[in-house]
């Protein structure tokens, strides 16, 4: 037991300071805090390993050493717990999960994004200017949140079975099929975010940002499809596909009420 604690122990340092190192190898940064990173995965992979608690701490020592390295953007004291030693102390969380990564992973990433969201809500409004400040923090959020679950759930996956040294090919193909449901899910409502002519934000390129989703997005669907093929129909037709299929319907039917109403 007590080796145990000190493995974890151990772990949690190196992860912790590998979470440091990865949040400075980082894709852009938004105005008001914010950057695509591999910052999440030490903190996943501990709380996938050993738990919750590890999990939560790691995150949480994560975010404290954000602020104390002055690399978090501070509005007020109760704004920094939240958008920092909170936000990333719910990654952690994805412990629960730590026979269903992907599961874990998602809920761990979306608990963060709703600690950003709430904190955008309250102390950042004024950004929005004559937006609805809860679809500006949420797609703000959203914007570099989403690719970061999203590479999280590639790769920790992956990390943790090397760790292991066990392969579990029916365990990832169910992780496989989990992750694409969440895409199939996720990219086309993202899309129909920005799509709208109503959202628009100065520090996204919405060409690059909306191509690189809409690629995405067709890609996913060709591959729930050939898989829907592939597998003699046995794929529910209604959970691979008509994600996108709906949300596209749903797209064109605002377009439309939009062009008829104008």
């Amino acid at each position: 037991m007590r080796n145990e604690k000190t493995k974890i122990l151990v772990e949690a340092g190196v992860m912790l300071a590998l979470a440091i190192i990865l949040s400075y190898l980082r894709l852009g940064r938004m105005p008001q805090g914010g950057s695509v990173s591999l910052q999440m995965l030490p903190i996943f992979i501990i709380a996938l390993r050993w738990g919750v608690v590890p999990g939560v701490l790691t995150g949480a020592a994560f975010g404290l050493m954000q602020i104390l390295l002055g690399e978090a953007w501070i509005a007020t004291p109760l704004q920094a717990f939240i958008d920092y030693p909170l936000a990333f102390g719910v990654v952690g969380i994805a412990g629960f999960f730590r026979n269903k990564k992907v599961v874990g992973i998602a809920l761990g990433g979306m608990l963060r994004f709703l600690c950003h969201f709430f904190a955008g809500v309250v102390f950042f409004a004024e950004y929005a200017g004559e937006q609805n400040v809860y679809i500006y923090s949420g797609v703000y959020n959203i914007t570099y949140i989403l690719p970061e679950i999203i590479i999280a759930a590639l790769i920790t996956p992956m990390l943790l079975s090397k760790i292991k040294g066990v392969s579990n090919n029916q365990q990832q193909e169910q992780e496989y099929h989990t992750f694409k449901l969440l895409i199939s899910v996720a990219l086309p409502l993202l899309l129909t975010v920005f799509l709208m002519d109503e959202f628009k934000l100065e520090f996204i390129n919405e060409f690059l940002f909306k191509g690189v989703i809409g690629l995405a997005w067709l890609i996913t669907l060709v591959a729930n499809i050939r898989d829907y093929l592939k597998n003699n129909f046995k794929t529910p037709l209604i959970v691979f596909i008509y994600t996108q299929l709906v949300t596209l319907a749903a797209y064109i039917a605002i377009a439309v009420f939009t062009l008829f109403s104008s």
